[in-house]
């Protein structure tokens, strides 16, 4: 068979019988060439020196012999539970004289072997009991139906944006964790999985990853690129979703739920794959656009400030053709907002106090100071914990939804004609508001900005303009395009409520203003933001507060 037709595998042997790893050397590489590998094996008796194999890349299948030179076979099981707690995704082989009991299994090794083969009757290829199979074949059978790494990628990111590429791990369980690069090699393999059986003309072996966004969230999104190395051949578009394991599983659910019965096929997107590390789950999209067509984040255009295009866009989400989420039949009414916005965004706990602490240190460097509410510029503004979640009593309209939809989970061909969608954990239902008002917040976050100065004045100045383009969403009302000028991005702003209350003209538009306050609240609890981008989306937030208050 062409040499072309084989991935390479990196087998590490952990045995301390010498005459059984000489033999399993010799076995084990005709065993995986006739599974179209090409197999390098490494043994070693120091379990602490397959920790170091597979963070440098050079293990994809252990064989773990379960005594390792002692008279019982717990030794290896432990050794087995601690790499795969910390390396789900390494194939572990056990192998014993005899099989381990079912209960120390189950005792000492919860995330248990691949595999377990009697060590005797493999090298020898004694036929099973009451089977006319031998044991290799019985391992070359379970090893094609389990084993799912595309092992011969080779991963590329251009060197300045491997900074985008770490982050750090949300959840404070997991303080001081962040994403690996090891973690997207593994997880990038795992979602380009294409099946045993080969074809060299069409396996991609360099996958090059630019990142499209994400990473204030604890999600990382980046464009794939596919290619096989000294062939001119194309592969569909991809989009590689990277989030904290739990947060990854429910959006493949929410996909299942939402997205794959329900979105027309031209904005569909599809999983090609999915991958698990200890910390971090993965899911590989592909679009429907076709004829490899370039594509980027809304991002990028409203970081061009290109106004026409953002139009063009938000009529096709928000318009006719997309009311597939937005849709009135799928309306229902839960008796507390603030009880859906606390659950969303702002829990458990330490959400609601990284979110005040976060304001109230950016009110302290414009030089105001919380008295019961902030005085800005001459004029009260309540505090939004208390007037969202303690004061303000508010049903709330709740239809189907995107529930993230902020501008880098919205990926555009590059002639801005198509669209679809990424990002679906949030996905169901939720408040009618919350997507339209996580679109104004991509535009007060990345339209273009110049350095802001911090004081009382300033975020009065931007409080104002807010109010302004408030006015131009009353009950009933046309939405009114005057004195645009205040706020370079309005005609944005503006797009987007037109849309909005074109949808649901007939809701309390002061649940609008509630959805404004409550998610630009939900920003400030986001480090890295820039003075400016803390300048806008608190000024929209304060804006809507005082509106709210006089309701």
């Amino acid at each position: 068979m062409d040499e072309d037709l084989k991935r390479s595998l990196k087998v590490v042997i952990l045995e301390n019988e010498q005459n059984t790893v000489q033999i399993l050397r010799r076995i084990l590489p005709k065993l995986f060439l006739s599974l179209n590998y090409k197999a390098i094996c490494v043994d070693t008796k120091d379990a602490t020196q397959v920790d170091e194999l597979i963070r440098e890349d050079r293990c994809d299948v252990l064989f773990c012999d379960l005594t390792l030179g002692s008279a019982k076979v717990g030794t290896g099981l432990d050794h087995i539970r601690r790499i795969k707690s910390e390396f789900p995704h390494v194939f572990v082989v056990a192998c014993s004289q005899e099989s381990p009991k079912l209960q120390e299994v189950n005792d000492r090794a919860p995330h248990t072997f691949d595999i377990f083969l009697p060590k005797e009757s493999f090298i020898y290829d004694v036929e099973k009991s009451n089977a006319r199979v031998g044991w290799q074949e019985q391992f070359r059978s379970d090893f094609v139906e389990k084993f799912r790494i595309a092992t011969d990628i080779d991963l590329e990111i251009p060197e300045e944006h491997r900074k985008a590429t770490r982050i750090n791990h949300p959840d404070p369980a997991h303080r001081g964790a962040s994403l690996e690069w090891s973690d997207i090699r593994t997880l990038c393999r795992q979602c380009l999985w294409t099946g045993p059986k080969l074809d060299a003309q069409f396996l991609p072996n360099v996958a090059r990853l630019i990142p499209l966004g994400g990473g204030r969230s604890g999600s990382l999104v980046m464009r794939i690129e596919l290619s096989v190395r000294d062939r001119n051949l194309d592969f569909v578009p991809l989009v590689l979703k990277i989030s904290p394991l739990d947060r990854a599983r429910e959006e493949m659910a929410n996909f299942q739920r939402y997205v794959r019965l329900i979105v027309p096929y031209r904005w569909r997107v599809d999983t090609v794959g999915w991958g698990e590390t200890r910390l971090w789950g993965a899911i590989a999209y592909s679009f429907a656009f076709g004829d490899a067509a370039k594509y980027v984040s809304l991002t990028d255009f409203i970081s061009k400030g290109d106004q026409a295009a953002f139009e063009n866009l938000a009529d096709q989400i928000f318009g006719r053709s997309g009311h597939i989420w937005y849709n009135q039949k799928f309306e229902s009414v839960t008796p507390s907002l603030s009880t859906h916005y606390i659950k969303k965004f702002f829990s458990p706990d330490y959400r609601l106090n990284s979110a005040r602490t976060g304001l109230t240190s950016f009110l302290t460097n414009c030089g105001i100071h919380e008295h019961d509410g902030f005085e800005i510029g001459g004029t009260e503004y309540p505090a939004p914990w208390r007037l969202l979640f303690e004061r303000l009593a508010m049903a709330g309209t709740m239809t189907v939804c995107h529930g993230d939809l902020n501008s880098n989970n919205i990926i555009v061909t590059s002639d801005a004609k198509q669209i679809t969608f990424i990002d679906f954990q949030d996905t169901g239902r939720g408040h009618v508001f919350e997507d339209f008002v996580a679109l104004e917040s991509s535009v007060r976050l990345y339209y273009p900005s110049e350095a802001t100065k911090l004081s009382p004045v300033t975020l009065r100045q931007h409080i104002d303009a807010e109010s302004v383009l408030l006015d131009s969403f009353p009950e009933g009302g046309k939405l009114n395009r005057q004195r645009q000028s205040l706020v370079p991005y309005a005609g944005f702003i503006l797009k987007v409520r037109e849309r909005a209350n074109a949808i649901f003209g007939k809701v309390n538009p002061a649940e609008y203003l509630y959805a404004l306050a409550a998610f630009h609240y939900r920003l400030a609890r986001i480090a890295d933001l820039t003075d400016a981008q803390r300048m806008r989306t608190s000024a929209c937030m304060f804006a809507a507060l005082h509106r709210l208050a006089r309701t």
